[in-house]
């Protein structure tokens, strides 16, 4: 039954629906999570042995700014990419009405 309903798309296919960008923005939750717990590790350490870890600390912090550089960079790509897209759509659009409305140029 369930078969024959799907095949006349009365029922609608399971599969999540994905939002653009979910990924990342979990991604960049993540990462200020684990900054916070790293910090307060830091501190600890900090407070038990009397010196920071500065090695670790730098690298740590190069990996996340790193990886958050690298998702804002897609990020604005894909902004890019969408500006460029509807300026080519707007242009071809523009021509369609110009040859449509007897104007010429």
């Amino acid at each position: 039954m369930l078969r024959y309903l799907r095949k006349c798309k009365i029922v609608v296919n399971k599969e999540p629906i994905k939002k653009p960008g979910a990924f990342s923005k979990k991604l960049i939750i993540g990462v200020f999570i684990f900054l916070f717990f790293f910090i307060v590790a830091c501190l600890f350490v900090f407070y038990t042995v009397g010196s920071e870890p500065v090695v670790l600390i730098g690298a740590v912090f190069a990996i996340c700014g790193f990886e958050c550089g690298i998702l804002g960079r897609i990020k604005t790509k894909k902004i890019d990419n969408e500006k460029q897209n509807n300026k080519e759509n707007k242009n071809k659009n523009d021509d369609t009405t110009t040859i449509f409305s007897g104007r010429s140029e």
